[in-house]
């Protein structure tokens, strides 16, 4: 652990949400014994942070791009990629980039002093650009029925398609939020429940929230297939009610 590089995260990090807790969960693991260098898998850090790979490697990406992290080494066969933890005097921060561009002020061609009215004309449509363009880059989130699609390509059980998609309908404001929970849901499936039948219907993850909360510990494995299983024989028993019904 470093000291100095929480430190500086604490105190010159420009980032909020799970960029913040990505580059406070590398600066947690720093080994400024050798240079200040960070080799930890995306899943390790995934899991420290409690975020999915893509939520990490989105970070990762972000602080590289943004001079606080230098790729060292690629990753290999063995042994995760190795970055360098940088400590720039003057972070620089996204929205004040985007202000600095604006215009030079315009002078006035007889007395020299600055125009007002020229200022003004000037700054004001370049900061409802820059406004517009954040906006556009902060929410240019998939459609709906994208975001849906892609859920329903990536969840291991595939019935109810047109019940999951009304639910989805409805809360879509969710819509990230799931399917970043659901990559880390199918990487725990994949481990500890690889027949499909044990997984609860697509529509009961749904609407029981499931996506809201992280899934068993191993120890629960065994309590989750049998909750999978009543979930089974509940869904079975519907669908043969419902079949019966006359009306």
């Amino acid at each position: 652990m470093s000291g100095k590089a929480v430190g500086y995260v604490y105190e010159k990090s420009p980032y909020t949400g799970a960029t913040l807790a990505v580059h406070l969960a590398i600066a947690d693991v720093v080994n400024d014994l050798h240079g200040n260098r960070f080799w930890m898998s995306t899943d390790k850090v995934a899991a420290k942070t409690r975020t999915s790979r893509r939520t990490v490697q989105t970070a990762i990406d972000t602080l590289v791009n943004d001079g606080f992290l230098v790729l060292a080494q690629k990753a290999s066969q063995h042994f995760p990629a190795t970055y360098l933890f940088l400590f720039p005097d003057k972070p620089t921060i996204f929205e004040v980039s985007e202000v600095q561009s604006v215009q030079p002020e315009v002078q006035s061609t007889h007395s020299g002093v600055q125009s007002e009215t020229s200022r003004g004309a000037t700054i004001a449509p370049e900061l409802n650009k820059t406004k517009k363009q954040r906006k556009k880059n902060t929410y240019d989130q998939p459609s709906v029925d994208q975001a849906f699609d892609t859920f329903w390509k990536n969840y291991p059980r595939k019935v109810q398609r047109k019940k999951c998609q009304a639910w989805w309908n409805r809360h879509k404001k969710h819509s990230q939020q799931i399917l970043d929970s659901l990559d880390v849901w199918r990487e725990y499936w994949e481990q500890y429940v690889p027949d499909s039948q044990f997984i609860p219907y697509p529509h009961t993850w749904l609407n029981q929230e499931r996506w809201n909360e992280p899934p068993p510990a191993e120890s629960n494995t065994r309590t989750n297939i049998v909750l999978a299983v009543l979930d089974n024989i509940n869904q079975q028993q519907l669908a043969l009610e419902t079949h019966n019904d006359p009306f």
